[in-house]
C-alpha cells in the first residue's frame, strides 16, 4: 500500500498554501509549514469518530488523571500523546457524531457513504505528480467532505474561503475525475465543534466545482514554473506603500457638526 504523506505529488493542501504565495507552497512542500496543532488534531478525532468509528474506538483512549508518573507514561507510550483525550473532548466528539448521523439532510448522506478516506494519484500533464485524499464518496454518486467550526451560517462560509476550502473541494474533483470517479455533487458537512453541535450541509453547483479545480490547477502550474529555482516569490514583490487600513482611515477623517448654523471639527 502507497503511503500517502510520503508519496510524490501537489496536494490539496500544498494548493492552500500556493494561494498565499508561492513561497508559502514551497515552504510546505520542503517540511516547513506541517505543524499540527490543537485544533487540527480536534478535527482528525473528529474524522475518525465518524469515518472510522472502530479505529476511533481501539486508538484512542479518554485519561482523566494528571500528566505525570508512571500511570501517564504508560499510557502516553500506548496510546501516543495526540490520541488521548480529555472527559470533555471525548464527550464533544461524540456529540457532534450524533449531530452529524440524525441531522436530516447530513445523517442520509453520511449512511450512502461507501468509501472512507480515499487516497487518490495521478498525473496532471502541466504539473506532473498530484494526489488528493478524500472524506468519503457516496454510493449515489458525489464526494463528501467534513468539516468542524466554531459558528455555522455565515462566519462558516467566510472562513471557509479564507482557508481555501473551495480550492480543496475543486482539487479534490480534479482528482476524482482523473480516477473515473464522478465528484458531483459534492457536499460539504460542517458541526460545531461545542455545545449546541449546530449542523450545515453545503453543495455547490458543478460549474462552481470546475472553477475552483481551474482556479487550484493554476496555482499548481505556477509552482511547477519555479520548480528548482533559488528563490519563491512572496506575497508582495518589490517596494510597497505604507497605508492605514480603511477602519483607520475613517477614524482619522474630520468630522464636521454644525452648531448654531456654525461648522465645527470634532
Amino acid at each position: 500500500m502507497i503511503d500517502y504523506r510520503s508519496a510524490p505529488g501537489l496536494s490539496a493542501s500544498a494548493i492552500k498554501q500556493g494561494r498565499k504565495s508561492l513561497l508559502h507552497m514551497n515552504s510546505y512542500l520542503t517540511g516547513h509549514g506541517k505543524k499540527s496543532t490543537a485544533s487540527m488534531q480536534f478535527g482528525t478525532w473528529f474524522h475518525m469518530a465518524v469515518l472510522e468509528p472502530i479505529r476511533f474506538r481501539d486508538e484512542s483512549t479518554v485519561y482523566w488523571g494528571a500528566k505525570r508518573g508512571k500511570v501517564w507514561a504508560q499510557v502516553k507510550d500506548k496510546y501516543g500523546v495526540e490520541n488521548i483525550l480529555t472527559p470533555a473532548e471525548r464527550d464533544d466528539l461524540l456529540q457532534m457524531r450524533r449531530a452529524v448521523q440524525n441531522d436530516m439532510a447530513a445523517g442520509p448522506i453520511l449512511d450512502s457513504m461507501c468509501c472512507t478516506e480515499l487516497a487518490l494519484f495521478w498525473d496532471e500533464p502541466e504539473c506532473g505528480p498530484c494526489k488528493c485524499r478524500i472524506d468519503g464518496i457516496s454510493s449515489v454518486g458525489g464526494l463528501v467532505e467534513l468539516k468542524t467550526t466554531a459558528y455555522i451560517g455565515a462566519p462558516f462560509l467566510s472562513n471557509a474561503y479564507k482557508l481555501g476550502y473551495h480550492l480543496a473541494a475543486g482539487w479534490y474533483a480534479r482528482g476524482a475525475k482523473a480516477n473515473g470517479l464522478n465528484p458531483w455533487p459534492f457536499t460539504l458537512i460542517a458541526v460545531e465543534s461545542k455545545h449546541p453541535w449546530a449542523v450545515s450541509v453545503y453543495q455547490p453547483n458543478e460549474r462552481m466545482l470546475d472553477d475552483w479545480g481551474k482556479e487550484a490547477l493554476e496555482i499548481a502550474r505556477k509552482y511547477k514554473a519555479y520548480e528548482g529555482a533559488s528563490h519563491y516569490p512572496g506575497p508582495t514583490q518589490g517596494i510597497q506603500d505604507w497605508t492605514l487600513p480603511g477602519w483607520a482611515r475613517i477614524e482619522q477623517e474630520p468630522v464636521e457638526l454644525k452648531i448654531g448654523g456654525e461648522a465645527v471639527e470634532v
